[in-house]
């Protein structure tokens, strides 16, 4: 069963998506704020992170460095009420794999973690194919 971790200082968001994200077969972790997240994420190792642009402590863009510093190939989907274009460039720029606005279609949301995770699966293999294929030509 994939993990999705869910970083948003809304409680009410994290139900929502907790429920609507099981109900679809995927097992969730939560956290309240952008270090208690990476925290999760080090101990879950989710397939893909809800991250939430605007949160105390460290915000979105903050989080989302130092989850691909842990993890390059992590999927992390940037979900924010505010539609401020410069942020968006930067959270692509820095590695998410998409950012959308609450609130989320739930279908199109949904649609975007399969793929996620199926980009993931397929970047792993490759790096592994890739090692394999290292090792055996040394």
């Amino acid at each position: 069963m994939n993990t999705i971790l869910i970083i948003d200082d809304e409680k009410n968001i994290r139900f929502v998506l907790r429920e609507l994200l099981g109900k679809k077969g995927l097992k969730t972790v939560e956290a309240s704020n952008g270090r208690e997240g990476i925290e999760h994420f080090g101990n879950h190792r989710p397939e893909c992170v809800l991250l939430d642009q605007k949160m105390p402590q460290m915000d979105g863009l903050e989080t989302l460095s130092e989850l691909k510093k842990i993890d390059p190939l992590i999927p992390v989907i940037m979900v924010t009420a505010y539609a401020d274009i410069p942020v968006a460039v930067e959270a692509i720029k820095r590695g998410a794999y998409d950012f959308i606005l609450k609130p989320p279609d739930m279908e199109t949301l949904c649609l975007k973690i399969f793929r996620a995770i199926e980009k993931l699966e397929l970047e792993r293999r490759v790096k592994s194919l890739n090692a394999a294929v290292g090792a055996s030509v040394e």
